[in-house]
């Protein structure tokens, strides 16, 4: 209740008696305390948050200045594993080509961040994923469907870490290795619109000097091997949402959330007060009170914390690879400084692309006014004449500042991992510790997607440092494992828990038949690996599989195939077992193939198996059934032996696939199901008596 100033300095009591006041109990608001109520209570953790909409005709970001814009991509390294020194400083001289593409002339820097992250890999994703792959035949059926729900319970269970790897500091599980790239300029409206809102003229939009700056940049790394994808709205969404919002309220995770509530899209019927940072922040965040100054910079997101740990400048050379890449140490391989940081960090590094003539203006001013008369002067100025040197040969210098995300369950868990990472991060960094860092809650904020704003931190806390591009491009999370093809006829993990993914049942795969060598000592697993390989297979493309082995090691998986609804055959062959193959069952497929020939080729014109080209390729669908047939009598003829095999010459071929068809032939006037082999034999001492084949009877007898 507003109180007017007409009472003012009347007592209370008078108030209270003449009905203005309650007679008792508390007194109401006075003017200045109800105006007061109005006053902010503070900034918002949402206000700092520069992401307002996206705009999917232009695929941007548009930032809360209602001007500048951004594009979000997520890029999948290259696979550097056991590769040798000089591909590594191949890939190493592409970054370096990209980064150089990036527009540096204007007033306002391009910026470019780069984040690393390990999320958890997801079931339901997974299940999709196969089940959208899998061919016509094979989905829907019995097997494919129990197959897929229960690699979807398996790796729900591996997300969370099956068992630890000697000489890594984290349990191995399942994840998705994520690596994204925000790419973006903060710049003044008055630079490209006028009072009235309209373009200026010979002035290109934000959106469009965004896309030619992106351009070139990926183009460079497509053209290199890296995959790119750019990311929209709901990308973005289910990147952010897991990030600010770990345990939203009612909810065991973001993840379990996000399927309750997945992205909106982007309604044209959205609200004025629509904000993506409001969306993605279920629960305000708050600044830790911390009584020690270890504890500084930690902030409390749905229970959890979550600190930034900044690295100063790139004070010695890196090498390739230095984060993501495993260490070779003398003979010993080591895992990546990477897999040693604590689980669930996130990697951060803002790359300011600035004027080259700017930063020459720069150092050439350290070189000038900067004595000699000390060790470190004398240092600095040999420092910034190198980098003079340098811009002969294009080693371009760019502002770089780098960090690293850090949560924890608990105020120990946090301070455990702190320590971690400070170690982890000294070898081959200089990260600054909490202690003593006095902006370390502002670079938390600073260092989020598109937060960065490169005229404040160059004025105020000047956290970014210069680089060369070479050694930016060495630290970058470029550097990674092989991932195969993303065809999941095979699925398989790499070292780290990513998928790895190949079919070599697919032409997309490969260029012929697809040959494999499975090796190892006993118990080391071969076969479960088959078995394995035969059912996701089987999951997959509902295909004939034949296993021949001695043992029972794919007994059960007959059985299990029986239980799903296929039909198995299982023949055990022993001296006394009264089993018959017949190699010519498929006569009547191999008499409508024979019908689509018009003319047989004469036998010079034959072509052999050996004489195909690799780029020759068949239909997976079409069995060419005379040739197996060929091929069966041919190795019934001279027992396998290799001798004897290269003995054989086109004209005997000619005779073979002759005498089958003859067979088939005079099998079909019988009405007879199908030729046995004694059938061939009489047709092949048929052709030796003809007078044709005169020259050749004792070789076919």
């Amino acid at each position: 209740m507003r109180i007017s100033g007409i009472f003012k300095g009347i007592p209370t009591a008078i108030r209270r008696l003449s009905g203005t006041y309650p007679l008792s109990g508390e007194l109401p608001l006075s003017e200045a305390e109800y105006r007061k109520s109005y006053d902010p209570v503070g900034v918002s953790f949402t206000d700092f948050l520069p992401w307002v909409v996206y705009d999917p005709e232009h695929q941007v970001f548009l930032l809360d200045d209602n001007i500048s814009v951004g594009a979000v991509f997520e890029l999948s390294p290259v696979d550097v594993d056991a590769m040798p020194a000089d591909v590594v400083s191949t890939y190493e001289d592409h970054i370096v080509n990209a980064l150089h593409t990036l527009p540096t002339e204007g007033d306002y820097p391009w910026i470019v961040q780069f984040y690393l992250q390990d999320e958890p890999l997801h079931g339901q994703d997974m299940a999709a994923w196969l089940t959208e792959y899998a061919n016509d035949a094979a989905k829907g059926t019995k097997l494919t469907t129990a197959w897929i729900n229960t690699l979807q319970e398996f790796y729900d269970r591996a997300r969370q870490g099956l068992f630890s790897e000697s000489g890594d500091t984290r349990p191995w599980r399942a994840l998705a290795r994520k690596v994204r790239i925000c790419i973006y300029r903060n710049i003044q409206r008055e630079h490209y619109y006028d009072h009235k809102g309209a373009l200026r003229k010979a002035v290109v939009s934000p959106a469009a000097e965004l896309e030619q700056a992106c351009d070139g940049f990926l183009h460079t790394l497509k053209q290199a091997g890296f995959g790119v994808r750019r990311c929209d709205g709901n990308d973005f969404h289910r990147w952010m949402l897991p990030w600010l919002s770990p345990k939203p309220t009612g909810y065991d995770s973001a993840w379990d959330y996000l399927q309750d509530h997945p992205w909106a899209g982007e309604d044209e019927d959205r609200t004025f007060a629509y904000d993506i940072g409001k969306i993605v922040v279920t629960n305000p965040p708050s600044l830790l009170e911390a009584d020690r100054e270890d504890l500084n910079g930690i902030f409390e997101f749905c229970d959890q914390l979550q600190r930034f740990i900044s690295l100063q400048g790139i004070e010695k050379t890196p090498k390739p690879g230095v984060l993501t890449a495993d260490r070779v140490l003398g003979k010993r391989v080591a895992p990546a400084l990477w897999e040693k940081l604590p689980t669930d960090s996130i990697f951060v590094s803002t790359i300011v692309i600035r004027s080259q003539d700017e930063i020459g203006e720069h150092v050439q001013d350290i070189v000038s006014n900067m004595g000699a008369a000390t060790y470190e002067q004398d240092l600095t100025h040999q420092q910034a004449d190198t980098a003079l040197k340098n811009r002969v040969f294009d080693d371009r210098l760019f502002s770089i500042f780098s960090g690293v995300y850090i949560r924890a369950d608990d105020v120990d868990d946090m301070y455990r991992k702190t320590r971690m990472a400070l170690s982890a991060l000294s070898h081959d960094f200089t990260p600054i510790a909490p202690k003593d860092d006095p902006i370390s809650d502002t670079t938390f904020l600073h260092m989020l997607p598109m937060a960065y704003s490169f005229q404040f931190d160059s004025q105020k806390s000047v956290r970014s440092r210069l680089a060369y591009s070479r050694h930016i491009a060495r630290v970058l999370p470029l550097y990674g494992r092989g991932r195969g093809t993303d065809h999941p006829g095979l699925l398989w993990f790499n070292r780290v828990g990513e998928t790895f993914a190949v079919d070599p049942y697919s032409k997309k795969d490969r260029k012929k038949t697809a040959h494999g060598l499975l090796f190892g000592p006993t118990g080391s697993g071969k076969s479960a690996s088959l078995v394995l390989n035969a059912l996701h297979g089987m999951a997959m493309r509902h295909s004939r599989q034949f296993f021949i082995e001695k043992g029972k090691s794919f007994y059960l998986l007959a059985l299990f195939y029986k239980s799903m609804g296929l039909s198995t055959n299982t023949m055990i062959f022993t001296p006394k077992a009264n089993i018959s193959l017949p190699p010519y069952a498929m006569a009547e497929e191999a008499r409508a193939q024979i019908d689509d020939i018009r003319n047989l080729p004469e036998p010079e014109d034959l072509i052999s198996m050996e004489d195909m080209g690799e780029d020759d390729d068949f239909d997976d669908s079409q069995r060419d059934y005379l040739g197996e047939m060929e091929m069966m009598t041919q190795i019934m003829i001279t027992g396998a032996n290799e001798k004897e095999n290269e003995k054989m010459t086109r004209q005997d071929q000619f005779v073979i696939q002759q005498a089958i068809i003859m067979a088939l032939e005079d099998n079909k006037s019988k009405e007879a199901s199908h030729p046995i082999v004694e059938d061939v034999y009489q047709q092949l001492v048929r052709l030796a008596n003809t007078e044709e084949s005169a020259g050749r009877r004792d070789r076919v007898m």
